[in-house]
């Protein structure tokens, strides 16, 4: 390594450290695609491949920890989160993951109410202001204007059914370096306008439209994305519209750091502050797509990467973190906790933060 890392052990458990067969992968930067590519040690092996349509496993009798005690494992694609509800309700599924809009009436179904789980993740939802594009987004007092004028609670407790927890921060609870109180931004709308007249936009008066963009066919996403747009324009005469976008075409713009405003999440790929706070916000991240920018955040960060002390390192992040909240190229706005649909016929099932882990003691009932 070219310097100290502390979090180095938490990246090998990352996809990025996965050993794959060079002879068959000839490219290792495009994507897996094919059976014969991958080349592995783990408790199922593919049986089929359907690109954007099915992927069918089946256990991996020579399985280092024992053949799993399921025989085959079925993951349909199913893009539309009411079509896999249905397919769900009608015996197809076993497991689904559900929309919030969706939970209310499962919970009021005798039927299915039982079978709802929950589930938190290390992952956080903003909306992020790119800092290099609008004028005026270029400038941290309307950043924080529109920090300011985001109900977090309301959004919650309305718009999500009060599954998630509300983020004042940028690191999630279970990764190194959360904290439970942060310098975080209160909703203040009154500040928020006194902000935005000090930055020369009186009212909103002469701020230009904005566009939200964010992935289409995840209603929770665009319902979010509505709620923030719908209190800017209460709070502060901001008008904004939604741009939905398919996946692969958002990805390549906001990796592109095209997009100006946008509503995403960012999830752990290890539980280090590190993989949010540096790697996301730095500008020596690699993830940062909103063009921030602060000598004093990045040496602060480099100093947290680095030090050997868990107690700096979490001193030194818990700064940066606090710095960052109060120029507001990010807004926080929930930690993910994932609703399930389990049947009660699915049993020994693993858990990590995570996610589920490989299914090697699941079993499925009658």
């Amino acid at each position: 390594m070219d310097k100290p890392r502390p979090y180095f052990l938490g990246k090998l458990t990352y996809p990025c450290a996965f050993v794959f067969d060079i002879q068959k992968l000839k490219d290792p930067a495009k994507e897996m695609r094919t059976m014969e590519e991958m080349v592995g040690s783990g408790a199922f092996k593919f049986e089929k491949i359907a690109v954007d349509q099915q992927v069918d496993l089946v256990a991996n009798a020579d399985y280092w920890a024992g053949k799993p005690v399921l025989s085959r494992i079925e993951r349909p694609y199913v893009g539309d989160a009411s079509t896999r509800l249905s397919k769900y309700k009608t015996g197809e599924f076993d497991l689904v993951q559900l929309e919030r809009a969706d939970i209310d009436s499962l919970k009021a179904d005798p039927a299915f109410k039982d079978h709802i789980k929950y589930f938190d993740r290390p992952a956080m939802w903003y909306i992020g202001l790119n800092c290099g594009i609008l004028a005026p987004l270029k400038n941290p007092k309307v950043r924080l204007a529109l920090a300011m004028a985001v109900d977090k609670e309301a959004i919650v407790r309305d718009t999500l059914g009060g599954v998630n927890k509300k983020a004042d921060g940028i690191i999630p609870p279970g990764v190194f370096g959360y904290r439970e109180k942060v310098k975080a931004v209160p909703y203040d709308p009154a500040q928020a306008k006194k902000l935005l007249a000090e930055a020369g936009y009186p009212d909103g008066k002469g701020f230009p439209k904005l566009e939200m963009s964010h992935r289409n066919n995840r209603p929770d996403i665009r319902l979010v994305a509505e709620a923030v747009g719908a209190q800017w324009t209460k709070n502060l005469g901001i008008k904004t519209t939604l741009r939905p976008l398919e996946w692969g075409a958002y990805l390549e713009q906001n990796n592109k750091k095209e997009l100006p405003l946008f509503h995403m999440r960012w999830g752990a790929d290890y539980l280090d502050a590190e993989n949010f706070l540096s790697t996301l916000l730095a500008s020596y991240g690699n993830e940062n797509k909103v063009n921030y920018s602060n000598p004093k955040y990045d040496e602060l960060c480099r100093r947290a990467d680095t030090s050997q002390d868990p107690e700096e390192r979490k001193r030194l992040y818990a700064e940066a973190e606090d710095l960052v909240l109060s120029e507001a190229p990010y807004i926080p706005i929930y930690f993910q906790r994932d609703a399930e649909m389990i049947r009660p016929t699915v049993k020994g099932m693993r858990e990590s933060l995570f996610g589920h882990l490989p299914h090697t003691t699941t079993s499925v009932g009658p």
